[in-house]
């Protein structure tokens, strides 16, 4: 929960954090691995209206959220990578 914290707080002020799902999900997903943690960063679609979202999960927790709003997006593409 404090790195999903950490990347909000830092996203509103970061240029390479800008509240985009893309820049938040990769960070996520950086951070963790360098911290030796599991984590999958996944690319979702959902058709109406056509959007386009990406998360990272880690532990039970997605950063950003998977279902921003409330919209479900289906995973078309998903890179895990291991950990202890």
């Amino acid at each position: 929960m404090r790195l999903k914290q950490a990347l909000q707080s830092h996203g509103r002020r970061s240029w390479f954090v800008n509240d985009d799902c893309k820049a938040e999900a990769v960070t996520a997903f950086v951070l963790l691995r360098r911290r030796g943690l599991k984590a999958v960063l996944h690319v979702g679609v959902r058709e109406h209206p056509f959007a386009l979202h990406a998360w990272t999960s880690s532990a039970g927790l997605c950063i950003p959220d998977a279902d921003p709003r409330g919209h479900a997006f289906t995973p078309v593409l998903s890179i895990g990578c291991g950990g202890p």
